[in-house]
């Protein structure tokens, strides 16, 4: 937020715009564009996504970056099919060429990689530098499906959410970290792991993914070697320069505003944006609190606090005016002796300047922070606008080696392999370590298992669990009190305030400041400072406590000896209390039962020590069958706990429930009603709490076992139900193979007698035994019932993919079998394909079970072998459709309005001897070579092209030694090919070609004649226009119409050349916004003759939108004839 350049948002449509311009290898200056890939370092500048930038939304297949990365409010990139790649550069340290990036998602922005390379490029990089620094904070989302994320360095999550699906994090090949990398700055022991990660207060999904190369070293010397430094984290290193740990900063936002204010909300002071609250002249702004977000720290912890306010200033305004002041909940207010200066203005656009105020705060712990009040009072004439305020909070911790769970994390991992272990070895040991109230919720997770020591009692345990001990101060005075004391007067030793309670009065204090914490509780102690000021004292009353309405004695019952503060404390934990849910109904009372001495308490509080704490679940996979072995659909399983009775359960960071999690049930493709209920397969997979571990349950001999009723109701069979005893391995038994269990279960009364109708691949066989293109071709198909009931009027049909050849009816008796058949013709189709033949496709007939029901087999359809010329056009062959490969041996011919259609198979010309066969194609004529089909010869020979004659190569290729002649008014039309032939026009011909996003491997230097050619996303090595040739090269560009931060459908938009289009180039086009905001435009860049290169320049974009017969410009042209301009990069020569 470096300006303050406020964008108008009543009655106005915004425009983003986007140019995608793909490399054109060879005859283009190289840039990297939306399919290139940089080989040398470029400047790209930093990128920003969000709703206030120029690209609230991005899609896009790549995306190479040089800069750093920030996706805030509002903002979506999507990277899809490609990858998004920082190409860094680190020389030395302090030189000025160093590149160093940082991807930043804040304030609710959003980055999902699908199918997609998240990487810090290093091959072919000069002086490459293989991490990354990756924050996720304050609300971000961090999604990753098919996806890999290649970099050392660090991913810091706090306080937002990171999930990933059939994904992996892994670390730089450790050859190219080698090969490409300064092995002084960047050691291959240090630099070929994953990222340091570190999860703080989030919400952490991993779906069937793994988290791999976890940070190991035995470097004993890294004093040159580089440490990373990001802003919000940076290496701690030991001594001698190697890994420790990390210093991070985090930021915690104000959580509620205290008085009304009439010019901003909260929502304005939270995020890195261009809103601002407005404090006018006498005016305040009283913040209540900040939220912690389930950070965990007290005042003795080596943290530092420093209060930072982002602001501007407006004419009139006198720091000496405005004072900042802050107090712990109702408390005294004390001036911080913060100066916000006047911030000065762009001299050249008049903008005032962005400032940052900054305060050290005192030590406080987290709990005095979630109180901590902050007022800011303008007393002066002058305005000042807050964009931002927040808390920064600096922190070390033991991260390298580990990944690392903190404050309040919510861990889910289903079906992925974490990088830790069970070595024993202090360089080479991972770990996951479990800190404050953070939990792990783990499904069939698995871990490495290659540095686990032969010797068991040498192993040690993967998971490490931290305590934590936290104070939490009374937050609300209770209903018996009658003292008229504040309750800020508890919370805070030595501040000359305290809690008196007169003679006969009652002091009732609850809602102890827990700030949500759920931790599984250790210990818990009630402590009292207080001050009797009369010696000796005593009195007959108790502290009391309750968790409810009745109030029980505690062991304090309060004396003095001397007139001096005294401590008194008492165990909570061991009078009842030990989880949190009762400590959160705690009252404290005391009646002061003195006829003439007051008691003064100066802090009351609670010292609550907590266990993160690990679920491990493990999968029970069981298959139910009657007493035949016939699979049961719509048996259910229950289950209880052996030792207890109780029903299963399962922890969820949403609670305790009946049911898994629902990123469990999503990835199982069930729900919480049918999860543990057999499916058409018999089968059914179903999670059990199998361990429990934390500080306070750490027996590593405790096993949770199950006695499960699996039970089947049926009105035809009757119910029937049998017992199953659930035991897992556990505790060190964290393989992939210990993370499930079979168990099949029989029930032994039940005979389901229904049809069972099988085919195999076995069973289906084609007549005659060689089948030739264009003939009658026969499937015999042999059906078995294994059921116990005749199967009448069965329904049997035969496909070609989606396309219906025939179909049948057959009777087939109980325990029997019948054979049927089914004709067609083969029409035009050719080569290697599969037939698939399904019975009772619809499940008309009840069986019990459907899987065997289907099944398919490869039919080969050849064309026969003949010496003369093979014609596609004639009367033998009108039109050929081919799947799979298609060997001739003589010339190929396609005239007329013939057609010949590879699809995925191999077109070969086989040259014998002598032979110069060719392939010709004229008249209207047409090859198509699709879904990855590919032309090619034994030796040399030509594809001719002439007259009308049509070639479409699409996902498919040309390959050598084929040469390409395209004469007359031949069509060529290239979409994703790869063409390895030449391709010659010569000076009479007359033909087009149309390419997009495809391959060109040999230069075009004989492309003459009135040849056309419109190249979209093509490489090319070189090209060479010849005679009255004319090449056209495109790119596309992509237009965003949105208002504010939402995309606007309908939208019109225009585009326009800002110069005179060639002939026969429409110099003007029109689209309409689709559901996502967006319209695509072909644009012309260049025109390319013999000698000459004509550029075009800009093109001019203005968009407009009616609503309510009104008609609303584009923000930036702001007038109907107005324009957007946009450069489009220019065509040079190598």
């Amino acid at each position: 937020m470096a300006d303050r350049i406020q964008l108008r948002r009543a009655a106005s449509v915004l425009v983003a715009i986007s140019v995608v311009l793909s490399s054109f290898t060879g005859f283009l200056i190289f840039v990297v564009g939306d399919t290139g890939q940089a080989t040398s370092f470029e400047e790209t500048g930093d990128m920003y996504i969000g709703e206030e930038y120029d690209d609230p939304y991005k899609h896009v297949q790549a995306l190479p970056l040089s800069g750093d990365l920030y996706v805030r409010s509002g903002g979506l990139l999507i990277v899809e099919g490609g990858s998004l790649e920082f190409i860094q550069r680190y020389v030395e340290p302090g030189h000025p060429a160093n590149r160093v990036s940082t991807i930043v998602i804040e304030d609710g922005g959003k980055l999902v990689l699908r199918n997609a390379t998240l990487a810090a490029r290093i091959i072919d990089v000069e002086n490459a530098l293989p991490s990354l620094g990756i924050m996720v904070r304050n609300g971000g989302v961090f999604e990753a499906y098919d996806s890999t994320i290649i970099a050392s360095g660090h991913l810091v999550v706090d306080d937002s959410t990171f999930n990933l699906t059939r994904s992996k994090v892994i670390g730089p090949n450790t050859d190219d970290v080698e090969g490409y990398c300064d092995q002084g700055h960047f050691p291959m022991t240090d630099f070929d792991d994953s990222l340091v990660m570190l999860f703080m207060s989030s919400r952490v999904n991993l779906i069937n993914s793994s988290i791999e190369n976890v940070f190991e070293s035995d470097n004993e010397d890294g004093s040159n070697m580089f440490s990373h430094n990001y802003g919000f984290v940076s290496d701690a290193n030991a001594a001698n320069g190697t890994r420790v740990g990390a210093s991070y900063l985090f930021y915690r936002m104000p959580s509620a505003i205290a008085n009304d204010g009439p010019t901003g909300s909260l929502d304005d002071l939270l995020k890195d944006d261009k809103k601002s609250y407005i404090i006018d002249a006498q005016e305040k702004l009283w913040l209540d609190g900040f939220d912690v977000a389930g950070m965990m720290f007290s005042s003795d912890d080596d943290v530092e606090l420093k209060l930072n306010i982002e602001y501007i200033t407006r004419p009139a305004y006198d720091p000496a005016d405005l004072t900042v002041n802050y107090m712990f909940r109702n408390g005294v207010w004390a001036d911080t002796g913060m100066e916000l200066e006047a911030t000065p203005v762009d001299p050249v656009n008049g903008v005032p300047q962005q400032r940052t105020a900054t305060w050290t705060l005192p030590s406080m712990s987290a709990q005095d922070l979630h109180g901590l009040n902050v007022e800011i009072d303008n007393a002066g004439a002058g305005t000042i606008e807050v964009d931002r305020i927040w808390v920064s909070i600096a922190i070390t911790l033991d991260t390298y080696r580990n990944i690392t769970l903190a404050g309040k994390t919510d861990f889910t991992a289903v079906d992925t392999f974490i990088g830790i272990d069970q070595s024993n070895d202090a360089q080479n040991k991972n770990r996951m370590v479990l800190m404050d109230d953070s939990q792990a919720y783990l499904y069939g997770i698995y871990i490495d298992g290659e540095d686990t020591p032969n010797t068991p009692s040498e192993r040690e345990y993967p998971f490490v669990m931290v305590s934590t001990t936290f104070q939490a101060t009374p937050g609300a005075i209770g209903k018996n009190d009658d003292t008229n004391e504040l309750i800020g007067n508890t919370t805070r030793l030595s501040d000359a305030r305290t809690y008196t309670v007169e003679p006969n009065e009652v002091m009732h204090l609850t809602g102890f400041e827990t700030v949500g914490i759920r931790g599984t509780v250790l210990d818990a102690k009630v402590s009292f400072n207080y001050l009797v000021n009369s010696i000796p004292y005593s009195q007959d009353n108790y502290i009391q406590w309750s968790v409810g309405d009745n109030f029980q004695n505690s062991p304090i019952n309060p004396t003095a000896e001397t007139l001096i503060h005294l401590l008194r404390s008492f165990s909570l934990y061991s009078l009842g209390p030990r989880d949190m849910a009762s400590i959160n109904e705690l009252n404290i009372q005391f009646v002061n039962g003195d006829p003439s001495i007051e008691i003064e308490f100066d802090k009351i509080w609670l010292d609550i020590t907590i266990s993160p704490t690990i679920y491990i679940y493990r999968w029970a996979d069981i298959t139910v069958t009657d007493s035949i072995g016939q699979l049961v659909s719509g048996a259910e399983i229950s289950a209880n706990l052996q030792s207890t009775g109780v029903e299963a359960y399962y922890y969820t960071a949403e609670g305790i429930q009946d049911h898994p999690a629902d990123e469990v049930l999503r990835y199982l493709g069930k729900t919480a009603d049918d999860f543990n209920v057999t499916g058409i397969d018999g089968k059914v997979r179903i999670p059990y709490l199998s361990e429990i571990r934390n500080l306070r349950v750490n027996n590593p001999y405790l096993n949770m076992t199950y006695r499960a009723e699996v039970a089947f109701e049926s009105d035809l069979w009757g119910d029937h139900s049998k017992q199953l005893f659930i035991v897992f391995q556990t505790y060190m038994a964290l393989s992939e193979e210990s993370a499930s269990r079979e168990f099949i279960v029989v029930l032994d009364n039940l005979l389901i007698r229904l049809p069972d109708l099988s085919i195999a691949s076995g069973d289906i066989s084609f007549s005659p035994k060689y089948v030739t293109y264009g003939s009658d071709v026969i499937v015999h198909i042999y059906i078995r019932n294994l059921g116990k009931i005749v199967a009448t009027n069965v329904l049997v049909e035969a496909y070609d993919g989606d396309k219906l050849l025939g179909m049948t009816s057959v009777d087939v008796a109980a325990s029997d079998s019948a054979i049927t058949s089914i004709t067609w013709n083969t029409g035009d189709r050719a080569g290697e394909y599969p037939i698939t033949i399904v019975i009772n496709r619809e499940r008309t007939l009840q069986e019990s079970n459907y899987l065997n029901n289907e099944a398919s087999k490869n039919i080969t359809v050849s064309v026969p072998i003949s010496d003369e010329d093979f014609v596609i056009g004639g009367p033998k062959y009108p039109t050929m459709n081919v799947t799979g490969p298609l060997d001739i041996s003589s010339n190929i011919k396609i005239i007329g309005d013939g057609r010949l259609t590879m699809n995925g198979g191999t077109l070969r010309i086989l040259q014998a001897g002598s032979s110069n066969f060719a392939l010709t194609i004229s008249g209207e004529g047409t090859l198509e070579l699709l879904n990855g089909a590919a032309f090619t010869t034994s030796t040399t020979a030509t594809m001719f092209l002439n007259e009308s004659a049509t070639l479409l190569v699409r996902d498919s290729s040309i390959r050598l030694p084929v040469t390409l002649a395209a004469e007359g008014d031949s069509e060529l039309t290239f979409i994703n090919a790869v063409i390895d032939s030449t391709l010659e026009c010569s000076a009479s011909s007359r033909a087009t070609v149309d390419s997009t996003n495809s391959t060109f491997s040999k230069p075009w230097t004989g492309f003459g004649g009135d040849a056309v050619a419109h190249l979209t996303d093509v490489a090319i090595p070189a090209i060479d226009p010849k005679q009255n040739a004319k090449v056209y090269v495109y790119g596309w560009l992509g237009v965003t119409v949105r208002s504010g931060a939402h995309a606007i459908v309908g939208a019109s938009v225009t585009m326009s050349y800002s110069k005179a289009a060639p002939d026969g180039i429409p110099g003007q086009q029109s689209g309409v916004t689709g559901d996502n905001g967006n319209v695509l435009f072909k644009v012309l860049r260049s025109k390319l003759t013999q000698g000459n290169i004509e550029n075009m320049g800009s093109v001019m974009i203005k968009a407009s939108y009616t609503f309510n017969t009104v008609v609303y410009h584009d923000d930036v042209s702001r007038n109907p004839d107005g324009v957007t301009s946009v450069r489009s990069e220019p065509t040079a020569r190598p």
